[in-house]
């Protein structure tokens, strides 16, 4: 019943009393404010499992205590104990609170009073502090029979009940339930969805300070903010400024918080012990080119709303998890106590609701002059580091705020120096030395003087080696040349997965032109649109592929016709152009998902910084063989194709499958010939562990899609943790992959595997619309460099 294992709605306070207190009086007076109080006897059971509560006649408590005056360091040892004794459960059918009596000198005590919320609110405390006050100097004099009857919470339950059946309860029972009938706000904050697994959170305390919090009361004093209260004015203030704040942190424009009410419209009720408070949702709908003022506009009527029709027990009819961020601006004061000084503070039990990632309490309990706020944020979402930069984030819009109304909240920045200096510098330290000045043609050539005889290419059961695949596509190489093919003109290809289209590829290179490659599955129209778009002066393609394709005005040429010329037909003068490593190597058109594909040009340089980080991320333990198994119309293929041919290792050819559906995934899965797997997460999906897991494969490299961290932690525990995989991410026109990710089953728990780092020589910045760097989290444009 609501938690008993955690103690997530203990509501501890210690109030610091400078000042010497008399224990066993103190311990009588606080016994007379128990037999005075319904609230403090109420208890919870449960019959046929539905929880009922029951006022015991009785309940005699002794207040303990608790000398630790001799300690080394009293404070410390006090802060301990009062943090270990704020996380004890209740055992609700027994007692709902607990009370002790530190001493930490003569002169100095601390009064720990923890309670259920179900009890209590932080009004309930400040009577509860001022009631103790009267009564120990009641009993000081002897007088504790004196002590008058105060009002009960039972009085303001049956008020409560009369008032819902009456016109103005019955209204807002009706607003509340047409007004939210939707499902849960699905709130993200810095990336994070809001709904935590575990209760386990943490209270980060930050005191603006009397400057700040002058400011906040002058400006509520003025239009439009100001209304019948200066704290009324203040919420309005800390209601922008948090709907503001979860704006710039979510990206999302339709949110929801909720706000307690404090139900205490009697002057009796301000005289109870007792939970009053009901929480209430505020909705806004925040517009592009809104400023702070046009917010407040919004937020002032949505507010009075809620006043309006906040009555006792209408929140019944709000759904509990439509909103998952939580304001509670307190205007609890608490003052001395018995004449001498007390200094409240709440302590936090370390947990707190479910379905609430985020709760800002506002509150200046000891008018200092200068508001706290106290962050309470779930550890799943908020990590150290964040938990600290969100502040900062809320304190840049507050002064955002308190410096111009009618500034944009878009173009507002909310990093930190450091933020900035980590997010622009740091993250982007990537320099390295660049590659060589070379083309993709070189690199290969250099594996072929260096390990001739190491095989390049697998296709079933037939090898090639380095040496046979520079000599079958060197002459081809010359033949295109014949054919009026030179530098940076384009050649599609046209061809099945298989050893002739690496010839062909090579070959083209060779030949100083870029080659476009073309998946044979591709829909008869955009074959059309490819063709005809990239200008292409050679279709190369294969016997029994030439009849698929369109017409089209380039020259059409089978791979074996080209290849079978022989060497004695070239004349004498032709030979292979010197291209360098600004020349156009392939172009390779993109998805379409938006319209018509582009064609993205890519020159060896790019392709070069790109394939020697690879080699260096991925081969650093050795040389490792890739399948060839994707289409090699997408630039993921690319890696597959060429990073082993830089580093010695060989292509495995998986060919597409005959019946249409391309799974030849299963395949590389069963045959278990390669070393390094780069796939998209739709193909790492169908490793199910229900067959034979590759156990040669080390490292799985995903890009191309979405790759969600429930799939890698599946594939990591299959695997036993013991294989590698990253998430590289780049979109075509920045070269295959421009970020990498190593997943870790341990630290990854949000949604997706992020997408990481820049490679090497690469710089990324995530900018807002306003090209201001966004926060860790959050969403922005990427801006690649």
């Amino acid at each position: 019943m609501l938690n008993p294992d955690k103690p997530l709605y203990n509501m501890a306070m210690a109030f610091h009393i400078d000042g010497t207190i008399e224990a066993s009086i103190f311990s009588n007076a606080f016994q007379r404010v128990i037999d005075k109080s319904d609230a403090l006897r109420t208890i919870f059971l449960e019959r046929n499992g539905e929880p009922f509560q029951r006022i015991i006649d009785e309940l005699r408590f002794d207040t303990e205590l608790i000398d630790i005056s001799e300690s080394s360091s009293p404070d410390e040892t006090a802060e301990l104990l009062l943090k270990q004794r704020a996380q004890t459960q209740f055992v609700l059918d027994e007692r709902m609170f607990d009370s002790a009596l530190f001493q930490l000198d003569s002169d100095r005590y601390i009064w720990f009073i923890n309670q259920h919320h179900l009890i209590c609110d932080a009004w309930s405390c400040a009577v509860l502090h001022q009631r103790l006050a009267e009564y120990y100097q009641l009993a000081l004099a002897n007088r504790l029979e004196e002590a008058a009857q105060p009002p009960q919470f039972q009085d303001y339950r049956i008020a409560e009940n009369i008032g819902r059946k009456n016109p103005e309860g019955i209204q807002a029972t009706q607003y509340w339930a047409e007004k939210f009938t939707h499902q849960r706000n699905e709130l993200e904050l810095y990336g994070h969805r809001t709904d935590p697994a575990t209760t386990v959170t943490s209270r980060i305390s930050c005191e603006i300070g009397r400057e700040r919090s002058a400011k906040l009361r002058e400006l509520a004093g003025k239009a439009p903010l100001k209304s019948i209260s200066q704290d009324l004015s203040l919420f309005y203030l800390f209601c922008t400024l948090l709907f503001a704040y979860i704006h710039r942190v979510s990206g999302q424009d339709d949110l929801v918080i909720g706000s307690p009410s404090h139900s205490r419209s009697k002057p009796s009720d301000k005289q109870t012990l007792g939970l009053f408070i009901e929480l209430f949702p505020l909705q806004l709908s925040i517009n592009p080119g809104d400023t702070f003022r046009t917010l407040i506009d919004a937020v002032i009527p949505e507010v009075n709303q809620l006043l309006r029709y906040a009555l006792p027990g209408a929140s019944s009819e709000v759904p509990v998890d439509c909103y998952s961020v939580v304001l509670n601006y307190l205007n609890v004061q608490f003052g001395d106590f018995y004449g001498m000084p007390s200094r409240a503070s709440w302590i936090h039990p370390g947990h707190g609701d479910w379905g609430h990632a985020l709760r800002l309490q506002v509150h200046d309990f000891g008018q200092s002059g200068s508001f706290t706020l106290l962050f309470d944020v779930h550890e799943e979402i908020f990590s150290p580091s964040l938990r600290k930069h969100a502040i900062g984030h809320f304190l840049k819009l507050m002064d955002a705020l308190l410096e111009d109304l009618d500034l944009c909240l878009e173009h507002i920045p909310l990093l930190s120096g450091q933020e900035t200096e980590q997010l622009v510098t740091t993250y982007n330290d990537t320099a390295a030395s660049p590659p060589p000045e070379q083309t993709i043609v070189e690199l290969i050539k250099a594996q072929v003087d260096r390990a001739p005889k190491a095989i390049a290419v697998v296709e079933n059961d037939v090898e090639l080696t380095y040496a046979q695949l520079d000599e079958i596509s060197e002459p081809m190489a010359l033949n295109l040349k014949q054919l009026g093919i030179g530098r940076d003109d384009f050649v599609a290809v046209y061809m099945d997965r298989s050893t002739p289209l690496i010839v062909s590829l090579l070959a083209i290179l060779k030949a100083g032109a870029a080659f476009v490659p073309i998946d044979t599955a591709f829909p008869e129209q955009r074959l059309a649109y490819v063709l005809e778009d990239c200008g292409c002066k050679l279709v190369l393609t294969s016997e029994d592929l030439e009849a698929a394709l369109p017409a089209t005005t380039a020259k059409v040429i089978e791979y074996e016709k080209i290849r079978r010329k022989t060497a004695s037909e070239h004349p004498t003068e032709i030979g292979l152009e010197a291209i360098d490593h600004r020349s156009l190597a392939y172009m390779i058109y993109t998805s379409g998902s938006t319209g018509q594909p582009k064609g993205v040009m890519i020159e060896h340089r790019s392709l070069l910084n790109y394939l020697c980080w690879a080699r260096k991320e991925y081969m650093a333990d050795g040389p490792h063989d890739l399948p060839l198994f994707s289409s090699v119309a997408a630039d993921l293929t690319i890696t597959s194709l060429f990073l082993p041919l830089i580093s010695g290792s060989s292509v495995v050819i998986y060919p597409e499958g005959q019946d249409g559906l391309d799974l030849s995934i299963l395949e590389v899965y069963r045959d278990d010939r390669v070393d390094i797997i780069k796939l998209t997460p739709s193909h790492l999906a169908l490793l199910d562990g229900s067959e034979a897991l590759p156990a040669r494969v080390k490292k799985l490299i995903v890009g191309g899609e979405d790759f969600k961290a429930s799939l890698a932690r599946r594939v990591s525990s299959l695997y036993g943790d013991k294989i590698t995989i990253y998430n590289e991410y780049g979109p075509t026109e920045a070269t295959i992959g421009c970020m990498i990710y190593r997943f870790s089953p341990e630290l990854d728990t949000q949604t997706s595997v992020a997408i990481g780092k820049p490679i090497d020589n690469l710089r990324i910045y995530l900018l807002d619309k306003t090209l201001n760097p966004v926060p860790a989290g959050i969403k922005g444009d990427l801006y690649i460099g």
